[in-house]
């Protein structure tokens, strides 16, 4: 793995105190702010990304039916043994997909699951 396991687990840590603030003080959904503030204080999170996903990542874009498309592969990839970490809130903007991304990391500064399946916004894309 090319990760820096330490840069990921403080970001995981970071952004999981900031969901939690969020979702406590009702703030919001919680889903944009922990990557947006990651993102600031550590500008190359996303190169510290680029192998967390041994089976590899899947993009879904377009106009309609992307939280449909996204939820059914998320389902057969699990229903087919696969772990998968997904934006299932909707979030589907950088910081939201970083957010998702980051909330699953373990203790251990690692990501368990098999594959990454997002929703991006089309013209994120």
């Amino acid at each position: 793995m090319t990760y820096n396991v330490d840069m990921l687990w403080i970001s995981g840590f970071l952004a999981k105190i900031v969901f939690r603030i969020i979702r406590i003080f009702h703030l919001g959904n919680g889903y944009t702010w922990p990557g947006y503030l990651v993102s600031k204080i550590f500008p190359n999170v996303w190169s510290s990304l680029d192998s967390v996903f041994p089976k590899g990542v899947i993009f879904v874009s377009g106009t309609n039916g992307k939280t449909t498309s996204v939820k059914l592969l998320t389902h057969i990839l699990t229903e087919s043994g696969f772990s998968v970490t997904t934006n299932a809130s909707g979030a589907n903007l950088a910081h939201g997909i970083l957010t998702s991304i980051l909330l699953s990391v373990n203790c251990k500064g690692r990501i368990s699951s098999d594959f990454g399946v997002f929703e991006v916004d089309e013209l994120n894309l």
